[in-house]
């Protein structure tokens, strides 16, 4: 649901863990605040999507320093 507020612009969704919040950025603006090797991953990531139909969901989690991706079905 809160992905559809901002569909036209396919948002990356990133759910942060120790906030329990979600999050939707725009691609460019989330993708340079990523280290070089995440930025490729996010790219192939954001294409893969695209093709695919799907959202882009990334799950952070600041005690172990993790940053997940995963695919979605949209519908």
């Amino acid at each position: 649901m809160f992905y559809k507020r901002f569909e036209a612009k396919r948002p990356v969704m990133l759910l942060d863990l120790p906030s329990a919040r979600i999050y939707a950025y725009p691609y460019e603006q989330f993708k340079a605040e990523l280290s070089e090797r995440s930025q490729v991953m996010l790219t192939a990531d954001h294409e893969k999507a695209i093709a695919r139909d799907k959202i882009i969901v990334f799950v952070r989690d600041n005690e172990t320093r993790r940053l997940t991706s995963m695919l979605f079905d949209y519908e």
